[in-house]
């Protein structure tokens, strides 16, 4: 995951760093994909930095959307290639959304 940065006013050029380790994960409190990655490099100093990234579910859905419409439109042949080992857990996403799938209910017999 590559980060990049540049001033909004007064632009010198942009400064990326690139989270190479990065620990994905769910936050049932906040609903949210976290992405995590530690001792990163700062931009422009010697000192390092932990990240974490929350993306909501309305964010994630502007993604995917995003993704579904311009993505697909540019470039199939590679959303096809780094997905094809996901499509049981991108289905199990559309199911949810669809209402079809629920949360499991162990008073449910």
């Amino acid at each position: 995951m590559k980060i990049a940065r540049y001033g909004s006013t007064a632009n010198h050029g942009t400064s990326t760093i690139d989270l190479k380790k990065i620990r994905v994960a769910w936050d049932e409190d906040k609903k949210s994909v976290v992405i995590r990655s530690n001792s990163v490099r700062d931009f422009n100093t010697d000192s390092n930095h932990n990240y974490r990234i929350d993306i909501s579910l309305d964010e994630l859905a502007s993604i995917i959307s995003m993704l579904g419409s311009e993505g697909v439109d540019s470039c199939p042949d590679t959303i096809e290639k780094e997905f094809e080992e996901h499509i049981k857990s991108l289905n199990r996403i559309v199911y949810a959304a669809s209402g079809i799938l629920t949360k499991f209910n162990d008073d449910v017999a």
